[in-house]
């Protein structure tokens, strides 16, 4: 499951990092913008699936995985739009078709590829690919999940903030990134952990206004720390 790995790999990256402000402006209130995130999604695809491209086969995958990101996509931006407000449910419905839809594109590409472009990859590219994926849900997609579980459970509506200044948006990278490391790491760096809070205590004592909540700061680190413990098993 190489190749599932790989695709994995450039869905994350392209829904989550690649997925910028403009990029989900643009997809929400244009026509053809849920095009232009299916495309980048494709792009990564393709460089990340290099190993296997040499088959008409699997450029055939790749284009139907693109074609169905798009699709689910769009199809949740109507459903939303029109019919009632993003939910966590919603969130989770669509990462589970886009991981669904590449688990079946792979695994029919796995019985239909020559054997040496299935084993293509070494084990430590393998290692590297899933550490990715740990670190782009730590980093990166934490913040969203945390946004679909407080407004799940919040009385009021919970506006998402796409959202807080640069800096406060760096600094939560910054210390979800160090949290994940040093559970991946281990060892004596754990004593290192109350260090990842330190850049949003300290600015957050100099602060008039502090643009990000408690949810994010609990359940972010909470995510960071179970994205660097499954990594530490992959070693």
């Amino acid at each position: 499951m190489v190749l599932f790995w790989r695709l994995l790999l450039a869905h994350v990256i392209a829904d989550f990092p690649l997925q910028t402000d403009a990029v989900f402006a643009i997809k929400k209130e244009r026509r053809w913008g849920v095009l232009l995130h299916g495309t980048i999604f494709g792009l990564v695809a393709i460089l990340l699936a290099q190993p296997f491209l040499k088959s008409g086969t699997a450029w055939a995958g790749l284009i139907i995985l693109w074609l169905l990101h798009i699709t689910i996509d769009k199809a949740k931006l109507i459903f939303v739009g029109g019919r009632r407000a993003d939910h966590l449910a919603y969130f989770l419905l669509d990462q589970a078709l886009h991981i669904g839809t590449i688990s079946l594109v792979s695994l029919y590409l796995n019985r239909v590829l020559p054997v040496t472009a299935v084993v293509a990859d070494s084990i430590a590219d393998l290692y590297l690919i899933k550490l990715g994926i740990a670190y782009i849900v730590s980093v990166w997609a934490s913040p969203l999940i945390c946004y679909y579980v407080q407004a799940a459970l919040s009385p009021r509506k919970i506006e998402f903030k796409a959202w807080q200044p640069v800096l406060w948006r760096m600094l939560g990278y910054v210390e979800r990134g160090m949290l994940t490391a040093i559970m991946t790491l281990g060892g004596k760096l754990f004593f290192l952990t109350p260090v990842a809070f330190l850049p949003r205590i300290t600015l957050s004592v100099f602060a008039n206004e502090k643009p990000f909540s408690l949810w994010e700061l609990v359940l972010g680190s909470a995510i960071a720390i179970a994205a660097g413990a499954w990594a530490r098993t992959l070693g």
